[in-house]
């Protein structure tokens, strides 16, 4: 097996069975370990040298374990375990008032590398923030907005924007609305769930083929790929459909493998359920609209490979990315 692949294995290992997790409410921050182990928590300074004296926090059990440092800002730990070591972030952002905010960063790659933490935010709205939320975000500090919401989703829920930003791109993808004659429908309940997951299929298949959907990917790949661009967030109403077409994509240029594109799409459903519950209470036939489906995703990468030969031949030729460019960016 050569170097990069036991790499790529070691750090999954490690990444996979520890994480940050914030509560919500009272902002504490803690690390949770799945396997026993001696391990150790540092916080992340490439041009610092470790030493015994300068862990945080030290361990040998697996739980949970309070971080004894006050964080109101964005930040790296260095874990440093028996089977090797990785660098930590939050990788679902503590928001107030936002659900599905997620970290690309420390996701691994097939050559071995990882994505960078703090560069490329995947998000829902950003109309119900708190200041909290806003201040956490500019610590990245976020540069730039893109937005894939439709027009009238734009102004009937205006963003609140995090004072760091420097460039707001609307890229609207209006295919991410469920349309107005199938909403009123819901109300006699002649749009069944079938109905919807039909409209669904259609819409990932739009993504792909659609002129102005591709003209739109290739405008964000563009923004993207602007070293003065990063760190950068995108997102549209839920954060799963629309960011999560761009996000697959995003992940397939920068070399992630297939099986963690797909687990990634699917960890919105972790994140919606609260957002949505009250409509899905009152519409069942809903619950298909506001689930990432594995079919729906599958359905996308599916049409790209029949219809473009590969994945990597229609970011290069229909997206116009940069493959090399965009690893170089952010990739570690």
């Amino acid at each position: 097996m050569s170097d990069n692949k036991n790499n790529v294995i070691q750090h999954k290992q490690v990444y996979s069975s520890a994480r940050l997790v914030r509560d919500k409410h009272t902002k504490a921050l803690s690390i949770e370990i799945d396997h026993p182990c001696d391990w150790k928590l540092f916080i992340y300074n490439p041009e610092k040298s470790r030493s015994k004296e300068e862990a945080i926090i030290t361990g040998k059990e697996a739980g949970s374990f309070l971080i004894p440092v006050t964080v109101d800002s964005a930040i790296q730990f260095l874990l440093v375990t028996e089977q090797g070591n990785t660098i930590l972030s939050e990788t679902r952002l503590p928001m107030e008032g936002g659900y599905n905010f997620r970290d690309l960063g420390g996701i691994a790659t097939l050559n071995g590398q990882t994505i960078q933490w703090g560069k490329l935010i995947r998000a829902d709205e950003l109309n119900n923030l708190s200041s909290w939320d806003l201040n956490y975000l500019s610590t990245l500090p976020l540069k730039t907005l893109v937005d894939f919401r439709s027009a009238d989703e734009m102004k009937n829920n205006p963003n609140k924007i995090p004072q760091s930003i420097e460039h707001v791109f609307p890229l609207s993808i209006p295919q991410g609305s469920l349309p107005v004659k199938d909403a009123a429908d819901l109300l006699d309940n002649k749009v069944t769930s079938d109905d919807i997951e039909q409209f669904m299929i259609r819409m990932y298949l739009s993504f792909v083929n659609d002129a102005g959907c591709q003209a739109i990917y290739r405008d964000f790949f563009t923004i993207v790929q602007q070293p003065a661009h990063a760190p950068l967030l995108f997102h549209c109403a839920a954060g799963k459909d629309r960011t999560g077409f761009a996000t697959a994509m995003i992940l397939s240029a920068l070399g992630v493998n297939e099986t963690d594109i797909i687990t990634n799409y699917l960890e919105t459903n972790n994140y919606l359920g609260d957002k949505y519950k009250p409509i899905v209470e009152r519409f069942p036939q809903l619950d298909v609209l506001f689930t990432a489906k594995e079919n729906y995703i599958e359905t996308a990468i599916n049409e790209i490979k029949a219809s473009y030969s590969s994945i990597e031949k229609y970011l290069q030729e229909i997206l116009n990315v940069d493959l090399s460019k965009i690893k170089q960016l952010y990739l570690e």
